[in-house]
């Protein structure tokens, strides 16, 4: 299924993502299934990369983002 909608699948290396519940704003752990980004790219048309990424990237990355929002939406 994912082939047919996606154009890359990465799959998350050194850890699990956890979900935060919105009612009490922690983290859900327990999961022992991989987690993988489904990546949607307009511009291609044919499903055909498969990636590796590190969850600490994604985390710091996200991390930078956040600040980079809130001090822009402070200014």
């Amino acid at each position: 299924m994912a082939r047919s909608l996606f154009t890359e699948v990465r799959s998350i290396t050194n850890g699990r993502l956890s979900f935060i519940r919105a009612d009490t704003g922690k983290a859900v752990n327990g999961s022992n299934k991989r987690s993988i980004l489904l990546i949607w790219n307009p511009f291609l048309s044919d499903f055909g990369l498969t990636g590796y990424v590190s969850r600490d990237a994604l985390m710091s990355t996200g991390a930078r983002l956040l600040l980079t929002a809130a001090n822009v939406s402070a200014a």
